[in-house]
């Protein structure tokens, strides 16, 4: 009867190897599933960081650099300009002072002149009372 308990035994281990194949295809579908889960996660990834955003992301530096530097040459220009209206203003006040110093000086000479001829004619004057 040893070779039933055998058998017996046998049996379970079919039992058991069942069992454990049902486990382990159990487990391989739970790794498959998973897996495909995964696979659909690195897909949403992929798209959601897709080249095209890595590409615009690069177009965004670039036009962020271009921005920066046309803000920069801009500010140049307008820098220049403004020393340049500042040269032309300081010539522009420089020659109407020139201007206003030699109107000042006619205005004096004729002043002088004026001053001389009311002296002359205040002695012409007085020479022709003491006379």
């Amino acid at each position: 009867m040893r070779v039933p308990e055998a058998e017996a035994s046998g049996d379970n281990d079919e039992a058991e190897i069942g069992l454990r194949d049902k486990s382990l295809k159990t487990t391989v579908e739970q790794l498959k599933y998973r897996l495909s889960q995964a696979e659909r996660e690195i897909v949403a990834l992929k798209r959601y960081q897709s080249p095209q955003k890595c590409q615009s992301h690069e177009r965004c530096e670039i036009l962020q650099r271009d921005l920066l530097t046309w803000q920069d040459e801009h500010e140049k220009r307008i820098f220049s300009q403004i020393v340049r209206w500042q040269l032309t203003e300081r010539r522009r006040i420089h020659d109407e002072m020139e201007n206003m110093r030699k109107v000042y000086d006619n205005i004096e000479r004729h002043l002088e002149i004026l001053e001389k001829r009311s002296a002359k004619s205040y002695f012409d004057f007085q020479r022709q009372i003491d006379s």
